[in-house]
């Protein structure tokens, strides 16, 4: 249960702890006291968004906490691996700055809002104004049906079941789409595929042919060249190598004087050797160049091919046969599309085959949980003093339109007085049928999901008299199993509960703060006098308040 609440800096609140007891606890205050900012911090505490304006003014941190005694629950504890053994203790802790982050904690660990979240829903359900306003939203009315008929785990099959068919067929609609986009451009691929393989394009070929192409329009000036340096070198009269030998010659006599420049004279003549070398390199350079003006056509015709190609598909070499390469992947890929096409089809057939039982069974299941739904929320009703009220679950099957839910349209329906149509709930309802409606829904689905706390705020909106004493009954009655907080305007109601907690205002240097307080049986019979006759207390409220308080012990 709820044991604890502490709020710091939020809204008009600077700071306010309740402890909370068993049962029912019954929150009573005039309008505008602050009531909705302690549902507010219920709210942040299940884990819902907190916004800048929540903060109180001039302040830059608002804190929530509170504590959950879990003695009864510790399954739930165990569950959780950040929470030591044996502590029966279960405390949240958010941490609100105005740049609108915030920390959360569960007993010191911090925790993501998606992991609060999920842990709060096991513990506490709120029921206020929002979930009055979702009762009338026929998707909602589905959520509750298969709350009740225990099908979340079906749905959520059938549902994976569903999103894998929208997955696939996306797929197989996309492969088809890029099937007639490569059949109708594979006849230009192949065109482009045969246009570059006949041009037989190398890398590097172009730069080889320019250079080609340059020799062999110089081809006369570097012939005459070569002859000017073979005759320099080494044929002519006084050549290079003929004056060398000479010096060799020489440099071999001093040797037999002077030993000593013997290196020298191996040098000279390896330096002959190396003359001779370039001689005989230009001799050989000299045959390999062509006078030949058939084979400069060649070279230019064969640049003016690779050039007209280049500009054509606007790529280099390298471009051109990274293209071809890629166009010829995408021909290749159109078999390759073909056979996951059919895969696919084989695939969503069976996934429809499979989604069509898990549907029909669904369904079958709704329909049954919903005989029983009608019958239970028609029994709540009637002791919620709607005898003439008559209460029935409509499905509407539509197997061809199956969405994400199943195949069914869920909407409640209402007959409010004998001898009237059923209409939907959204329709015809009024604020105090809708309140007493989620109160009997409650009721029933409590039962199954077994929350520790059940919060309700305007749970007698449209309410009064003796329908309100009902209301307030049956929210001891819970009282009795669950721990249960009620935000209450009617005397009727705040007459039943176990404690009773007043909220009001004070204004403290200045300056205006939300406090709360349990009230004891003295303050408690004025507090009901109050809501009964407004400001003015009079014995004749007293008395009253008194006659309430004895009929709810009854």
């Amino acid at each position: 249960m709820l044991k604890e609440l502490y709020i710091k800096n939020l809204a008009i609140i600077d700071k306010l702890n309740v402890e909370m007891s068993p049962g029912l606890n019954i929150i009573t205050g005039e309008t505008g006291a602050g009531k909705s900012i302690i549902l507010g911090a219920l709210n942040l505490v299940m884990g819902n968004r907190f916004s800048e304006d929540m903060l109180r003014r001039d302040e830059e941190q608002a804190i929530v906490e509170a504590v959950f005694d879990l003695s009864n629950r510790m399954d739930i504890l165990k569950s959780l691996d950040f929470v030591e053994e044996g502590e029966p203790y279960l405390i949240v802790r958010r941490i609100l700055s105005r740049s609108g982050k915030s920390r959360t904690y569960i007993n010191d660990h911090p925790v993501t809002l998606k992991q609060l979240s999920e842990i709060m829903n096991r513990l506490i359900s709120i029921s206020g104004q929002n979930e009055y306003q979702r009762l009338l939203d026929p998707s909602y009315q589905l959520e509750i049906l298969d709350k009740y008929g225990d099908n979340l785990n079906l749905r959520e099959r059938y549902k994976k079941k569903f999103e894998l068919i929208k997955s696939l067929e996306d797929e197989y609609n996309k492969l088809n789409t890029e099937k007639e986009k490569i059949k109708k451009e594979k006849d230009l691929y192949i065109f482009q595929i045969e246009e570059i393989d006949k041009a037989k394009i190398e890398i590097g070929e172009e730069k080889r042919l320019k250079a080609e192409r340059k020799k062999l329009i110089n081809a006369e000036t570097i012939l005459k060249n070569i002859d000017n340096l073979e005759i320099g070198l080494y044929s002519g009269d006084n050549s290079v190598t003929e004056f060398m030998h000479k010096g060799k010659q020489l440099l071999k006599d001093i040797e037999k004087i002077d030993p000593s420049i013997n290196e020298i004279s191996s040098k000279y003549e390896e330096i002959i050797y190396e003359i001779e070398d370039i001689a005989t390199f230009l001799r050989n350079y000299k045959e390999k160049i062509e006078l030949d003006p058939k084979k400069i056509e060649e070279v230019e015709s064969r640049l003016f091919e690779i050039e007209k190609l280049k500009r054509k598909y606007g790529l280099d070499e390298e471009g051109l046969l990274n293209y071809r390469e890629k166009i010829w992947n995408i021909v290749q890929k159109g078999s390759e599309i073909d056979d996951r096409i059919k895969d696919l089809g084989i695939k969503i057939k069976e996934a429809k085959k499979e989604v069509d039982i898990l549907a029909k069974e669904l369904s079958n299941r709704r329909k049954e949980a919903a005989k029983m739904l009608n019958r239970e929320v028609q029994k709540e009703l009637n002791s919620l003093d709607m005898k003439g009220t008559r209460f029935e679950t409509k499905i509407t099957s539509i197997p061809d339109k199956g969405d994400e839910t199943g195949i069914d349209k869920v909407e409640f329906m209402i007959q409010p007085n004998i001898g009237e149509s059923l209409k939907p709930l959204s329709k015809i309802a009024s604020g105090g049928e809708l309140s007493r409606i989620m109160l009997a829904l409650n009721r029933i689905l409590i039962k199954l999901t077994s929350p520790l706390t059940l919060v309700f705020d305007e749970v007698d909106a449209g309410i009064g008299g003796k329908t309100a004493s009902v209301v307030g009954k049956k929210l001891k009655e819970l009282g009795n199993v669950h721990q249960v907080v009620c935000v209450t305007h009617l005397p009727q109601v705040a007459s039943f509960g176990d404690s009773h907690f007043r909220v009001f205002k004070q204004e403290i240097e200045g300056r205006t703060s939300t406090k709360i307080q349990r009230i004891n049986e003295k303050e408690r019979i004025e507090e009901l006098a109050r809501m009964v006759g407004g400001d003015t207390i009079t014995e004749k409220t007293l008395a009253h308040a008194r006659e309430l308080l004895a009929k709810s012990k009854i």
